[in-house]
């Protein structure tokens, strides 16, 4: 895996790869996520030593966050002005919907003000484009082919996380039949 995993829910899940912070949001964006990719980015500055970049992924089948998640979102983009040096926000799909989205995004940034570039894409190529300029390195380098697995396997881990929550609740019941004297 290439990335470093921070946290995954049924919702979201995110996590690292050099000083890049990758977020996926596949359902819902729940405020306490929210809140947490705020921390997520201090941390990994604090860690790197350096300026980091953030990477969004909003896909198709996300809902629009409420005021209070637009709050939170708001706040990551202004309570990390210092640390971020570039932001992208790539809502994924088309139509009414995707549209609606990026219009959130767009007014999340414009009540956050920040002052490093934040732009939307509806591809996470465009997006790794824009990163790799604003990281002073090449769109053909071996970080962004890292950036591009490290998204592919933090969507790797939603697409696994209901299965395994599935088999963890399974094998709760197996083990309650077992010990009731029922099942196998």
């Amino acid at each position: 895996m290439a990335v470093n995993l921070l946290t995954s829910t049924e919702d979201h899940a995110s996590g690292t790869y050099e000083n890049f912070l990758i977020v996926i949001w596949r359902h819902s964006t729940p405020v306490q996520e929210a809140r947490q990719l705020c921390e997520n980015l201090a941390a990994l500055a604090r860690e790197r030593g350096s300026e980091v970049h953030l990477i969004s992924v909003v896909e198709d089948t996300a809902r629009p966050p409420n005021a209070n998640a637009r709050r939170a979102l708001a706040a990551v983009l202004a309570d990390n002005a210092k640390v971020v040096k570039s932001s992208s926000v790539i809502q994924e799909g088309n139509g009414f919907r995707a549209s609606m989205v990026r219009s959130i995004v767009t007014g999340l940034a414009m009540l956050a003000r920040p002052p490093f570039p934040h732009h939307v894409f509806p591809l996470v190529n465009d997006a790794l484009a824009y990163h790799a300029e604003h990281a002073g390195i090449d769109y053909d380098s071996n970080l962004v082919l890292q950036l591009r697995q490290a998204i592919a396997d933090l969507r790797q881990v939603l697409d696994d996380y209901p299965r395994a929550s599935r088999e963890k609740t399974s094998d709760k019941a197996r083990r309650m039949d077992r010990a009731v004297g029922g099942g196998a």
